[in-house]
């Protein structure tokens, strides 16, 4: 496959990533260490319990991608904007799955896929510069955000990271000039039914996972509290009526789950004489 066929499938920006890192994936094969914990990362990735839920997510995009094809909002044409979507989007969202403590974590994540800014974002990668251009940028534009993340996270770089927001905000502001200038130049290239497949599908391919994190997030957090629930007691009868009662007060709501967690207290509970309104105070 030649340069003119990687470049009918993928956007020199997308080739950029994928010659960056490949660089990294190879550097890291010299090094003893960065193998050693590339292979403890790999293992803990494909390990019984978080490789199960890798194959669960996978299964359930599967199933939304057959339900879309079958739509007719989906084809062979948006492979590449799909798997893209899944190794950045969706796993994102799955290893950070363990901060979703109320229900307005999800409320949060449809908000985001609806702004107005996703039409820019969607603009902004349609157009794109030479591969050599590409290849300078993309690592510039990554050593910036990690030393702007840096820099927010101590106060003593207040002043760093506020000159890197007005950086950013520069580029920013150019790459949107340059979008505008672009896109009323070339119009006709945008606004066509293939271009609006592949703008919707990452933001609807997001709130159709919704169901299947929020599931998730409910599991999660049902295991952490019944695992200290464990650990109150070893009066196994009260343990087990505590469990089932905190099931049925607090079912799929996970902002009553995170509310109850937070609430429920060894004291408390072992001196009750109703378990059942005890824990029903706890959401009051």
């Amino acid at each position: 496959m030649n340069m003119n066929n990687l470049l009918d499938i993928f956007s020199t920006r997308e080739l950029s990533l994928l010659i960056w890192l490949g660089l990294g994936l190879t550097a890291t094969m010299f090094s003893k260490s960065m193998r050693d914990g590339l292979g403890g990362v790999l293992k803990l990735i494909f390990g019984k319990t978080i490789g199960t839920i890798l194959l669960m997510l996978t299964l359930y995009a599967s199933l939304l991608l057959f339900l879309l094809y079958k739509l007719g909002f989906w084809d062979i044409s948006l492979l590449k904007d799909t798997i893209f979507w899944f190794c950045t989007t969706a796993l994102v969202l799955l290893f950070t799955i363990n901060k979703a403590k109320t229900n307005n974590y999800f409320k949060d994540i449809i908000k985001e896929n609806l702004k107005w800014v996703i039409a820019i974002e969607f603009i902004v990668n349609f157009y794109t510069f030479s591969l050599v251009k590409e290849l300078l940028l993309v690592p510039i534009v990554i050593f910036l955000a990690l030393l702007q993340g840096v820099s927010q996270s101590d106060k003593r770089f207040i002043q760093v990271s506020k000159f890197l927001e007005n950086i950013f905000a520069f580029i920013g502001l150019g790459l949107i000039a340059f979008v505008v200038y672009m896109t009323f130049k070339n119009y006709q290239e945008i606004f066509i039914i293939d271009n609006l497949f592949s703008f919707l599908l990452p933001p609807l391919l997001t709130i159709l996972l919704i169901p299947f994190l929020y599931l998730l997030a409910i599991y999660i957090n049902y295991e952490d509290l019944f695992v200290r629930v464990n650990f109150m007691t070893n009066d196994r009868k009260k343990n087990k009526l505590l469990k089932k009662e905190i099931l049925l007060n607090a079912k799929l709501n996970l902002s009553r789950l995170t509310t109850i967690s937070k609430k429920l207290n060894k004291f408390d509970w072992n001196h009750s004489d109703n378990i059942r309104s005890y824990i029903q105070t706890l959401t009051q």
